[in-house]
């Protein structure tokens, strides 16, 4: 963990020294030992600040040693420390660097230090209304189809979920009823083949319809969305209707990794391993309350952040010299 957040803060101080370099024309200066070498930091902020390190002309200053210790609630030599630490991977860095590269870094690293100090410090939590959190609450719950929430519907009350991949062939696809007969034979061997096998993986059960296609049946390995044995969560949060055979198969199937009996619908021949149970959820409003309203704070975080990307799009002239292919 420690040398996770060294790497992090050694990315920031990357940024933060390149952008007080931003007055020069490139962020390197010629040099007989190494062409590519960083010019050290030397604004007027530094030159004021007392330095109280230097690692091979990088400088470590007092403020820095102040607000460093003080952001990650560290005694003042362990800060130290761990500012060398960092100017050591900063210089290493440097060292090891073409222009390129620096000036790859020094896009995605100020751009990432803007939208977190223009977005992601701003807190939205408070903006939103406990009567707001609960329409939003009553909208993912209720028997209705929903734009902006279908990704969450019934997300805090539920039934219990079945998550199934199967092995199917359309009856469409099949000559005649003779060939019916023949696949339903087939797949029934292939269920025994796989339970004397004891298959319990997904990858395995997939495995399995290699047997079937070489024996000519178009069969297909699908995943299924996880389904409910309520019609309505199924079809209000898929806008899908799902066979209803189907539906009461998958619940006759007692455990995960189980495989069940070979079926058929009107449309299709399946057979259908029983990948996860997801428990049944009844979380009332005052449980997930705080948990919702953050998640609706980071949907505005991201809409505020579309609209002014948008204004900028406006503000700044942008010239496109390429047309790229549609395909």
């Amino acid at each position: 963990m420690q040398i996770f957040f060294v790497i992090i803060s050694f990315i920031l101080v990357i940024s933060g020294n390149l952008s007080c370099s931003s007055e020069s024309s490139s962020p390197q200066t010629k040099n007989e030992e190494n062409p590519w070498k960083y010019v050290p930091v030397t604004s007027k902020s530094v030159k004021s600040d007392k330095i109280i390190a230097e690692v091979d002309g990088y400088p470590v200053t007092q403020k820095q040693l102040h607000e460093y210790a003080k952001d990650n609630k560290l005694s003042k030599s362990e800060a130290l420390r761990e500012l060398i630490d960092q100017a050591l991977l900063h210089n290493e860095f440097l060292h090891n660097s073409t222009p390129d590269q620096l000036s790859r870094i020094y896009k995605s690293v100020t751009v990432y230090n803007f939208i977190r100090e223009k977005f992601l410090k701003n807190d939205e939590t408070n903006s939103i209304s406990d009567e707001q959190v609960k329409k939003v609450y009553d909208e993912i719950q209720s028997y209705n189809h929903s734009r902006r929430f279908r990704h969450l519907k019934f997300y805090f009350k539920h039934q219990q979920w079945r998550q199934t991949v199967q092995l199917v062939i359309k009856k469409n696809t099949l000559a005649n009823k003779d060939s019916l007969a023949s696949v339903l034979s087939m797949f029934r061997l292939v269920r025994s083949w796989l339970l004397a096998r004891k298959v319990d993986t997904v990858e395995e059960f997939r495995s399995s319809a290699w047997v079937i296609q070489n024996s000519f049946y178009p069969v297909r390995f699908e995943k299924v969305l996880p389904l409910s044995a309520n019609w309505k969560e199924n079809f209000f949060r898929t806008r899908l209707n799902f066979n209803q055979v189907y539906i009461d198969k998958i619940f006759e199937i007692k455990n995960e990794s189980d495989i069940s009996e070979v079926f058929e619908t009107k449309q299709a021949i399946h057979l259908v391993f029983l990948e996860k149970i997801i428990p049944a959820k009844n979380k009332s409003f005052a449980e997930v309350k705080d948990k919702l309203r953050a998640k609706l704070a980071t949907g505005i975080q991201s809409e505020n952040f579309a609209k002014w990307l948008h204004q900028l799009r406006s503000k700044y002239d942008i010239k496109i010299y390429y047309q790229p292919s549609s395909k």
